[in-house]
């Protein structure tokens, strides 16, 4: 079976396709009650999300995505108003990426390099022969002045050119990311029709909360029990009493695994949403997934340790036996894989793409055809309008960043911004599409392309063009995509959403952060989160500018070739019957078996057990999405409520921060 086509569409996910495309109409979600309560999350929620991460280390994304919904949903019944599936799922994708998510991180930069510029990492670091403030660009030397850091306001007159600045760039990043995501959802859900599983959760909690069907309600309130059962003990523990009777986030068991395996990292996550998470994915990819990331980031890790220390000699030299995940995870990103991994994203992203490449020169002439207009995604924009949109905005983006940052080569700019944000969205749509899991690819391509020139400062090492792909975020779309069509839902619903929700996380970023940084400084005790990763970032940033980091052409030769060669060999051996997964493949080279561990129990749970208590498995491919909506709305209410608490907790001390 080809790699492209993944597993088939059930029989309830084609029907209700071809119903689309049979003319049944599509219904509004956008109304007046739904656009209200979107704008009600997004400017409530969203500042508590950024706090949350500043002092947990988590936000409210997925909790909130699931917890919100339920809230208006009980609003909504109070109030004798009915909500349709179609308004519930713009509601819960509202909440989900305008309403509750983090911050976004490219408004934080001012604050960053407010404290870079008066840490003892940038006072020690040498760019030939001078400082590397010395290199701060016209549009960031206002950060490094006393009286920014002293006022702590990010909307202030000394910021006001470099918050402009950042703003018109992720407009612009914004206009990019929709236009090639709409262009990437048209491929994967009218051509290739990729399933898309996470898509079943969505539409299996919107269900619940508009039309309350009994058998399935019982199965989500049953497993909504078990989320804040979980909840409580994980959550609750830790902030009333300091007492930690699950192991928050996760468990490590690096140290002692270091007296078999020594630098190998293995840790087992303690959210329970995760291992729910994996009812969605099919086993086989689950199980490569797992298998791939222990062989990697166990297995090999510690062999560089030892038998292969000359490779990596200074991984090897600042290892110490005992080192937790964290430490150990944070060290052989830097010294171990930060150009391997690029190999092997460079290396799945041209497997991928001779994959495809007929495939999607077939569905580029479709979609630019005439009958365009028969599509199942109806209401989007042409092809040729998105096409244009996206090269346009691709360009002024360019033109931007040559401005902001000229030392780097126009020509790395244009070939990050097009082609590569191409592939970013190819790679990512069919891992989500097939397994439901995206893991980060492309992993440190910018830093390593910037590298390889003649560029001298930090800024370009700070700031990507556009902030980073875009194009990563088109797997979000297709699974809200095909959620809507799933639902009936006007796709150009959800398509207002995603770029409204754009907007409303531009302005409350700004806002949320100019308050948060008046508050307290940051890094600081009060965010504790930040007295972590600003230094761990100070750091890479510093040993990336004065060029410490050891990259070579094997190191990312070398891993491409083994992806390639892995690649090829799997999918010759499916044409002879051998099991393989091509996208659990990839999967597990870009995620530790902290991220793995809970989808691969998780998937084999459901599929073998859990299918069989339930009697068939069509009863469990159709109950599975409510218990996995039932267990992240379960325990999305106990941290929303934990971040409430803490809120009430801080409000009570009388000093000043």
């Amino acid at each position: 079976m080809k790699f492209w086509k993944g597993r088939r569409y059930k029989a309830r996910g084609l029907a209700l396709l071809h119903v689309a495309e049979q003319g049944v109409e599509y219904k509004r979600g956008l109304t007046r009650f739904s656009v209200t309560a979107l704008l009600l999350a997004g400017l409530l929620f969203s500042p508590i999300s950024t706090f949350a991460t500043m002092t947990l280390g988590m936000g409210l994304g997925a909790p909130a995505s699931f917890a919100i919904p339920a809230l208006i949903a009980e609003v909504a019944s109070l109030a004798g108003v009915s909500l349709s599936p179609q308004e519930m799922l713009v509601i819960y994708y509202g909440s989900g990426v305008g309403g509750a998510v983090a911050v976004e991180t490219i408004f934080s930069l001012p604050i960053f390099v407010s404290y870079f510029s008066h840490s003892p990492f940038a006072a020690g670091a040498i760019i030939d022969g001078r400082n590397i403030l010395e290199y701060t660009p016209h549009w960031l030397y206002a950060c490094t002045l006393s009286r920014v850091v002293e006022l702590r306001k990010l909307l202030s007159p000394e910021l006001a050119g470099t918050v402009l600045l950042l703003l018109l760039t992720y407009l612009l990043s914004l206009a990019l990311g929709v236009s090639l995501s709409t262009m990437i959802a048209k491929v994967y859900l009218e051509v290739e029709r990729l399933e898309f599983p996470f898509a079943q959760v969505d539409v299996s909690l919107v269900t619940f909360l508009s039309e309350r069907p009994g058998d399935e309600a019982s199965k989500l309130l049953l497993s909504m029990v078990a989320g804040v059962v979980w909840g409580l003990l994980t959550y609750m523990p830790p902030l009333l009493a300091g007492v930690q009777i699950i192991p928050l986030v996760l468990w490590d068991l690096s140290p002692p695994l270091s007296n078999y395996l020594p630098g190998g990292v293995f840790a087992i996550s303690t959210v329970l949403t995760n291992y729910l998470a994996g009812f969605v994915v099919p086993p086989l990819a689950a199980i490569y997934m797992f298998l791939t990331s222990v062989i990697v980031y166990t297995v090999i890790q510690s062999l560089c340790t030892t038998v292969f220390a000359s490779w990596f000699p200074e991984w090897a030299q600042e290892y110490m036996r005992g080192m937790g995940y964290i430490t150990l995870s944070s060290r052989a990103a830097i010294r171990l894989w930060y150009a391997p991994l690029l190999g092997a994203s460079i290396g799945a992203a041209v497997f991928l793409a001779l994959r495809s490449w007929r495939s999607l020169i077939r569905v580029f002439r479709g979609l630019f055809a005439a009958r365009e207009r028969a599509a199942v995604l109806t209401g989007l924009p042409s092809t040729r309008v998105l096409m244009a949109v996206f090269i346009l905005s691709s360009l002024a983006l360019a033109m931007l960043y040559h401005y902001m940052v000229p030392g780097v080569p126009l020509w790395l700019v244009l070939l990050w911004l097009i082609p590569l944000n191409f592939a970013g969205a190819i790679i990512t749509s069919v891992m989500g599409g097939e397994t439901g899991f995206v893991p980060p690819v492309f992993v440190n391509l910018w830093p390593i392309a910037v590298y390889s020139t003649p560029y001298r400062g930090y800024a370009a090492y700070l700031l990507p063009p556009g902030g980073g792909l875009t194009g990563l975020g088109a797997s979000w779309l297709c699974q809200q995509m095909r959620a809507a069509v799933s639902t009936r839902t006007r796709p150009k619903d959800i398509l207002v959403v995603y770029v409204a929700s754009g907007l409303v996380v531009c302005v409350v970023s700004i806002l949320t952060l100019d308050l948060l940084w008046s508050l307290a400084p940051i890094p600081s005790v009060v965010y504790p989160t930040t007295i972590y990763s600003y230094p761990a970032q100070a750091v890479q940033l510093v040993m990336l500018s004065t060029r410490q980091i050891r990259i070579t052409a094997e190191r990312i030769v070398v891993p491409m070739g083994l992806v390639l060669l892995v690649s090829s060999l799997g999918q010759v051996a499916s044409r002879f019957g051998v099991p393989w997964s091509l996208a659990g493949f990839y999967a597990g080279i870009f995620s530790d078996p902290v991220a793995t561990f809970p989808i691969f129990v998780g998937s084999l749970v459901g599929n073998y057990l859990l299918s069989r208590i339930f009697g068939s498995r069509d009863r469990w491919l159709h109950y599975r999405g409510y218990l996995v909506a039932g267990e992240a709305l379960g325990e999305g209410v106990i941290v929303m409520g934990v971040v409430a608490i803490s809120f009430m907790m801080k409000a009570g001390w009388i000093w000043p921060w």
